[in-house]
C-alpha cells in the first residue's frame, strides 16, 4: 500500500501531465472534451484506480472498496489541515478556480508531510 506522501506526491503528477476539471472524478478525452480528474479522481487514480475510457463511461465503479480507505484518510487530512470546514469535492468544485489552486493545495501538503514530526 502507498504512502500519504506518495498519494499526494502521484497525485500532483496526474494534475499536472493528464490536466483538472471539477463536478467529475475523471473524464477521459473525448472528440470534444479534454479530460482530465478532479482532486479526489487523482488520489484515487494515485493510490491504485485504473480509470475508465471513453468508450467504458462506467468503468469507475469498479473501483476496489479497499482502495478508498487510504484515499479517505488523504481527503480528511487535506480537510482538517488546509480546507477548513470544507470536503475535498466541494472544495475542488466550489472554491478552486483553476488547477494552480489544487497544485498549490498539494504542494502544501506534500511539504508538511515532509516536516519532521
Amino acid at each position: 500500500m502507498k504512502s500519504d506522501l506518495e498519494i499526494l506526491q502521484e497525485a500532483r503528477e496526474i494534475l499536472e501531465t493528464r490536466g483538472w476539471i471539477q463536478r467529475d472524478l475523471y473524464r477521459s478525452d473525448s472528440p470534444n472534451v479534454p479530460g482530465g480528474f478532479c482532486l479526489r479522481g487523482a488520489l484515487l487514480k494515485a493510490s491504485g484506480w485504473q480509470e475508465c475510457t471513453y468508450e467504458d463511461p462506467d468503468g469507475w465503479q469498479d473501483f476496489p472498496e479497499e482502495l478508498y480507505e487510504p484515499v479517505d484518510w488523504v481527503c480528511d487530512q487535506l480537510s482538517d489541515k488546509f480546507l477548513g470546514l470544507f470536503s475535498v469535492p466541494y472544495w475542488n468544485d466550489h472554491v478552486a478556480k483553476s488547477k494552480t489552486d489544487v497544485l498549490e493545495l498539494l504542494d502544501k501538503a506534500i511539504a508538511a508531510k515532509k516536516e519532521p514530526k
